[in-house]
């Protein structure tokens, strides 16, 4: 037969049980609102009678158990959801970056404005309209400098700014690069201390929580996977490469492109390449925020060659700017050399040539050749300066067709069509952001019901633990007061 104290072991255990699962529903409360929190459980598990088998003998058919014990406190977690909500995770950082930078180019190209390129060639072929009109007024020549040296410069300010937003994504790819070996050696730390702490046998669930959420925070910057083995080894891979394992990590680093290695002829200078293991890894970024700075920074768009990356970025519209700038000071300029002043002068340029290697829209500017007025060329025949034949062909060129890459139609046509592409791929940007984050609310919507702390439920587990540990301290208290019996009162009736 079993101990004479054998019940109050059994209570014993029962309360340990029940005390432990209130400091773990406590635990769950006091962390409702910490962010990245994990709802723990106590997992309990019947004790099994000793066997004394090996001393020859065994309890009688009546034996009980031995109370309970607690198995492990786990962490209320779904691998299967995290996973997805990572791997959506990197798309949604990928594409906020997107969504904001093409607005940033939006608001560089401002249009429809009355300060837009489009409104600025229009009042500059309206001087030249007027031009037609008085070709011998020096007033009407001042306005047309004046329009001509507005164009320009709206045109090198434009291509400023893009230059500027290259920088601004390179900054970001930087920026994003040191969060990422930031996060990386944090993980790498509590890789270090849940192992060591979890060698006696107790799970780190709260440092667990802590790597949880870094690693949620890091597979918005990049395209991550994990993995825990047997053993507690813990690493973190992006593609084939092995940021994290274990105890050891591997940092990304960056270096400035030389000049050779530039992706696009007009990109600025110093941009940066990510290294891995001394390789050049940036084409190998396959999602997150870093992959979205990339595409911005570097894109060039469907003109792309070789390992050029093809997404539409600021490259593909400083390409544009550059061909359209390009082509409108050619044509221009050609006409114009066409024309004769009011001095008889002929062969003469508006804007500065656009041949020299290497030249950009931010080259363009009016030349020096028409700081006298009189050299503007608005008659077609010489000895005529009354003549209005080269104003009127030079305002011919707002609708004439050129055949630009990729298709042909006036300088205005060219414009509305760009414009019109960074809108579909702004407004493409902004479906996939709120897709994204649709889907990830669904996601995150059933991880909190499965790892999140609902208050009432805990109230409820509360209330269940607390009758519980009173039953416990009950089933002592009647243990107590049979031993008493046996112990004080048995032997003496009768004396």
């Amino acid at each position: 037969m079993s101990s004479t104290f054998y019940g109050l072991q059994i209570g014993k255990s029962a309360i340990n049980l029940q005390q432990q699962a209130l400091n773990v529903t406590a635990h769950n409360i006091a962390n409702a609102g910490t962010p990245g929190y994990t709802r723990q459980q106590v997992i309990s598990e019947a004790i099994v009678p000793p066997s004394t088998l090996g001393m020859g003998y065994i309890y009688g058919r009546w034996q009980v158990g031995g109370g309970a014990d607690i198995q492990e406190i786990r962490q209320l977690r779904d691998g299967y959801l995290d996973a997805q909500f990572r791997s959506e995770s990197q798309l949604l950082g990928q594409w906020e970056v997107r969504r904001d930078m093409l607005q940033h180019l939006e608001g560089i190209f401002n249009e429809p404005s009355e300060t837009g390129i489009t409104t600025v060639v229009e009042q500059f072929f309206s001087s030249l309209e007027e031009l037609s009109k008085n070709p011998e007024s020096m007033s009407v020549r001042a306005l047309v400098r004046e329009r001509g040296i507005t164009l320009a410069d709206t045109i090198r300010h434009v291509y400023n700014q893009l230059e500027g937003l290259q920088s601004q994504a390179d900054q970001g790819v930087a920026i994003t690069v040191q969060d990422i070996n930031s996060h990386i050696e944090q993980i790498r730390d509590l890789n270090e201390q849940i192992f060591k702490y979890e060698l006696g046998g107790t799970k780190a669930n709260d440092l667990r929580d802590r790597r949880n959420l870094l690693v949620d925070e890091l597979s918005k910057m990049i395209d991550i996977t994990v993995n825990e083995d047997i053993d507690g080894h813990f690493s973190v891979k992006m593609g084939d490469k092995e940021l994290v394992n274990h105890f050891d990590m591997h940092e990304l680093e960056i270096e400035p492109r030389a000049v050779g290695e530039k992706l696009n002829e007009a990109d600025v200078d110093g941009l940066l390449k990510i290294m891995w293991d001394g390789a050049d890894i940036t084409a190998d970024i396959t999602g997150g925020q870093l992959r979205g700075y990339i595409d911005i920074r570097d894109g060039i768009g469907p003109a792309a060659v070789g390992d050029q990356n093809e997404t539409v970025g600021v490259p593909y519209y400083m390409a544009k700017w550059n061909e359209w700038a390009k082509a409108f000071v050619t044509e221009f300029n050609e006409q114009h050399k066409a024309g004769y002043g009011l001095n008889d002068a002929t062969d003469k340029l508006f804007f500065e040539p656009a041949d020299a290697a290497g030249w950009t829209a931010k080259d363009m500017k009016v030349s020096s050749d028409i700081d006298d007025l009189n050299n503007i060329a608005a008659s077609a025949t010489s000895g005529e300066p009354g003549n209005n034949g080269n104003a009127l062909a030079l305002l011919q060129i707002r609708d004439k067709a050129i055949a630009f890459t990729g298709q042909s139609g006036s300088f205005e046509d060219y414009i509305n069509s760009l414009i019109s592409t960074l809108g579909v791929d702004s407004q493409q940007a902004i479906r996939m952001v709120d897709n994204e984050q649709a889907l990830i609310g669904q996601i995150e919507g059933k991880r909190q019901s499965i790892s999140g702390v609902l208050l009432d439920e805990e109230l409820m587990n509360m209330v269940k633990f607390q009758q519980s540990y009173n039953a416990a301290a009950r089933v002592i208290t009647a243990m107590d007061e049979m031993l008493d019996v046996l112990v004080n009162r048995v032997g003496i009736v009768g004396r």
